[in-house]
């Protein structure tokens, strides 16, 4: 009986552990989606950045070239 006792609590405890282990999954799967965005905008900015660079360069250039 006492052994039943004890398997039945080793049960429970094991479903909360399963139960905790699924909540950070789930947190893990939105911290990476949340990952995935910063990423893919960072890498826009720096894209947008630098072709206003180059634009802005071969405007400059084109504008020093015709002013000689």
């Amino acid at each position: 009986m006492l052994m039943q006792m004890m398997e039945k609590r080793f049960e429970a405890v094991n479903k909360r552990f399963e139960d905790i282990n699924k909540r950070f999954e789930d947190m893990n799967k939105r911290f990476e989606d949340l990952n995935k965005r910063i990423t893919f905008f960072l890498r826009f900015i720096f894209l947008l950045f630098t072709h206003s660079i180059g634009i802005m360069a071969f405007f400059i250039i084109y504008l020093v070239l015709n002013i000689t």
